[in-house]
């Protein structure tokens, strides 16, 4: 069976990273409220992250990891993403690092694909040895991150001047255009990142000089010429207020 190549560098790259359990449908009912969240993620973190031990008992038919419950809630809230930071820069100045500690860590957030997530890689994990797997795995996820703008940190990495960076991340783009170009989801989640990176639906000028539309026409010339009017359409309405932007 063949699978598309994009489909392909997901799984290699978090394979690399971690192994990582499916997540949760969402935080359990008891880590709705902020206070048990907060209380939760301290917990977590001063224990050292743990991701084999369930966080609660009575749970017989499925039991729920507390990674799991962290990688959902570091996803969701930028507050936490923070803390996990200043715990990985904790952590690394530490005379001897706790290696597993700190992977499960430096992974959990680059799994968010967030632009602080790609920021805080490139500036405190560049000496870790998984160093290259992280990068690749924040651009991974950087379409669907849900703190910040979706399509931020790919946009950051096209514009690196770090060599592999740039080239996975127009890698990455480009598998993206070939195989779910077409698709509502793909249109949605560019079109919230065109209205994050310029504050309102791109110009003419702005979108032919956007690095992402550069990608999607290099890969699908003749896809792009739907995408690109479709993602732009989205990002007008969403603007206007006449749709709510994609979860």
């Amino acid at each position: 069976m063949h699978f598309p190549k994009c489909i392909l560098l997901t799984v290699v790259v978090f394979s690399t990273l971690i192994k990582v359990r499916a997540q949760p449908p969402g935080a359990p009912d008891h880590l709705r409220e902020e206070g048990s969240l907060r209380r939760f993620v301290r917990d977590y973190l001063a224990a050292g992250a743990p991701i084999s031990k369930p966080i609660w008992p009575g749970t017989p038919e499925v039991v729920v990891q507390p990674g799991d419950v962290f990688g959902y809630i570091l996803a969701r809230h930028e507050w936490v993403q923070e803390a996990t930071i200043e715990e990985i820069i904790r952590l690394s100045a530490l005379p001897n690092p706790p290696a597993p500690q700190l992977l499960q860590l430096a992974a959990a957030l680059a799994h968010t694909g967030s632009v602080r997530a790609f920021e805080a890689i490139q500036q405190h994990l560049r000496a870790h040895p998984k160093y290259v797997p992280l990068v690749k795995g924040c651009l991974v996820g950087s379409n669907q991150a849900r703190v910040g703008a979706p399509f931020g940190a790919l946009y950051l990495g096209l514009q690196s001047d770090v060599l592999f960076i740039r080239d996975f991340a127009r890698e990455r783009v480009q598998e993206m255009a070939r195989f779910a170009g077409a698709t509502e989801q793909f249109q949605h989640e560019w079109a919230n990142g065109l209205l994050a990176r310029y504050g309102r639906p791109p110009t003419d000028a702005e979108i032919l000089a956007d690095p992402v539309a550069e990608e999607v026409r290099l890969a699908n010339p003749g896809l792009s010429l739907s995408i690109i009017p479709r993602a732009r359409e989205l990002a007008r309405e969403a603007a206007e207020g006449a749709r709510p932007a994609k979860p």
